[in-house]
């Protein structure tokens, strides 16, 4: 498996994993609306931002996530899927491990995110990476965590 940056044609790949607006709201948050189109989810998730990766398996893509910088020291995780016919495989903690890694190797120290409480299998697998909740920032919908470097 390797990590690479994501490249424009991934990202009809990727769209294609999110059948419906709850699968979107879970995976994007909020302001990602579905439908989408290819040149509005790209848009909406700042892809052209160069903060995209996506977790290569041979040559097929098996998932895709974002490390954002946000100054100071900060680094934000975001918008982890995995292809639907590999979830439960191992993807999801392997990219986050390869993303943190990369954050490793930048002036960052923290990285936060944002799940939706009501997401399980994410928030088991955040935790497992060592990502704990910042009460004071969560909500009773989301759940805001920090990793320190």
């Amino acid at each position: 498996m390797k990590l690479r940056k994501a490249h424009s044609a991934d990202l009809e790949q990727v769209a294609s994993w999110i059948p419906d607006a709850e699968a979107c709201r879970l995976w994007a948050g909020p302001l990602v609306w579905f439908p989408f189109s290819l040149e509005t989810l790209a848009r909406d998730i700042n892809f052209h931002h160069g903060h995209s990766y996506c977790l290569m398996a041979g040559a097929s893509l098996a998932a895709f996530g974002q490390l954002v910088k946000k100054g100071s020291g900060r680094c934000h995780l975001a918008r982890i899927i995995v292809a639907p016919h590999l979830r439960g495989c191992g993807y999801g903690p392997r990219l986050c491990r390869e993303l943190i890694q990369l954050a490793r190797r930048t002036p960052c120290r923290v990285i936060s995110l944002h799940v939706y409480r009501d997401n399980p299998a994410a928030l088991k697998l955040y935790r497992a990476l060592g990502f704990r909740e910042q009460p004071g920032q969560s909500t009773p919908e989301t759940c805001r965590m920090e990793l320190e470097l």
